[in-house]
């Protein structure tokens, strides 16, 4: 009997990892369709607005570069002319695309992967203000007895 529901957990925990895998290669190619047709979209106005966020010059190991924690600076060809791919359109294609691919993750992965179909705001609404049983280890570390321990 147990070897049967070991190989019937094994199987499941299997199906789980092939979804999981699935979903989440199909969500990175629908960000790299994004990232790529997006900034063609938005157009060359916005390709030519630079957007770095903190812009800083550094010179290192003999190179120099503007390094940027969030954006991307303007691309521009040989001969000077502003590329697709850069500025301000590359920033917002980056964003839309990662805040669309999660909007389409999180249910594939909760309501199939998962198969969860409750409501996460029911879960998620009162957290801190809900009560909860301690933990063993919080009750062995505060002091308080738990019901599986033998007085002294």
């Amino acid at each position: 009997m147990d070897l049967k529901k070991n190989i019937q957990n094994w199987q499941s925990g299997c199906t789980r990892f092939f979804y999981f895998f699935v979903f989440s290669m199909m969500v990175t190619v629908f960000r790299y369709l994004v990232f790529t047709f997006l900034p063609g979209i938005l157009g060359e106005e916005l390709a030519a607005t630079e957007f770095m966020w903190p812009q800083k010059e550094l010179h290192i190991f003999g190179a120099d570069f503007t390094w940027s924690l969030l954006g991307y600076n303007v691309l521009y060809d040989a001969s000077g002319a502003v590329l697709i791919g850069g500025g301000l359109g590359y920033f917002i294609s980056y964003e839309v695309g990662s805040f669309l691919a999660q909007c389409i993750n999180f249910p594939l992965q909760r309501n199939i992967t998962f198969k969860s179909h409750g409501n996460p705001d029911s879960r998620t609404a009162g957290c801190g203000v809900r009560k909860r049983e301690p933990t063993i280890c919080q009750k062995h570390c505060t002091g308080k007895k738990t019901g599986n321990r033998q007085k002294r």
